[in-house]
């Protein structure tokens, strides 16, 4: 299934109900020159954006 929303359009699994939306950046990376700076918004995009997995998730410890 094809939605657009304000930062493009995203690819999303559909079915039994309901719409799953995976991996869809809130803000931009912290890494590197951004490490201690607040979120940044994120950059829209203008391609199909595939949402069917979830996003990487940050390290943690034991």
């Amino acid at each position: 299934m094809l939605s657009d929303f304000s930062l493009g359009r995203r690819a999303v699994l559909a079915g039994a109900g309901a719409a799953l939306f995976l991996g869809i950046p809130y803000a931009r990376s912290i890494a590197g020159e951004n490490r201690f700076l607040p979120p940044q918004p994120v950059v829209s995009w203008t391609e199909s954006f595939v949402a069917d997995r979830h996003a990487d998730t940050a390290p943690r410890g034991p």
